[in-house]
């Protein structure tokens, strides 16, 4: 089954999502014999060279702790009946895809939810994948932030703001388009 067929994925196949918004990826950790979600950053050898992080784990925590990302699993003390994970929990909760461990018993590796699962389209919503947000964006955004190093690094004494007008010269003049807006290169950078 693809991911694009799957209504829910694993707390694993989200973190792989969010971090590095690869479907194969995503596939590979919906496997029961795929390693855990960590052994991605333990051993880069595992995948491709050109892999590269365009999130954070911590992300998905902080979507689950404010409730913007509802999780559903089965709590451990209960019946085998599937349920919402209440957003509160999150905070006394540390995530290590597939899993996500009660951090006062942390060394025990105690689970309070089991078999942790997300709804994938909200996941998807949440975190764009790199072609669709380059797809939609009038500006290149990799490109203002390599302009902003590159303008910081050749003039350390010139104020933000001057390095801002700076910036939005250049990128008119290497792309031939319309310089970006103050804000836009303000969000570029950040």
């Amino acid at each position: 089954m693809t991911t694009h067929d799957q209504q829910y994925w694993t707390l694993a196949q989200a973190a792989a999502w969010v971090v590095y918004r690869e479907n194969k990826l995503v596939e590979h950790m919906n496997s029961p014999e795929a390693g855990a979600f960590g052994a991605i950053g333990m051993y880069p050898t595992m995948g491709p060279k050109n892999r590269k992080a365009l999130g954070k784990l911590q992300e998905l925590h902080n979507a689950l702790a404010s409730g913007r990302l509802i999780a559903r699993g089965y709590r451990t003390s209960a019946e085998h009946i599937l349920a919402d994970i209440p957003k509160r929990e999150w905070a006394s909760l540390h995530l290590a895809p597939p899993h996500a461990y009660d951090v006062s018993r942390l060394a025990q590796k105690i689970e309070r939810w089991r078999s942790i699962q997300v709804d994938a389209a909200d996941v998807k919503k949440l975190w764009r994948s790199d072609l669709e947000v380059k797809g939609r964006s009038k500006y290149d955004h990799e490109l203002i932030r390599s302009l902003y190093d590159t303008a910081k690094a050749v003039n350390p004494e010139m104020s933000q703001n001057e390095l801002i007008g700076e910036i939005q010269k250049a990128y008119a003049e290497q792309t031939n388009r319309d310089e970006p807006g103050r804000s836009t290169v303000q969000r570029a950078i950040k």
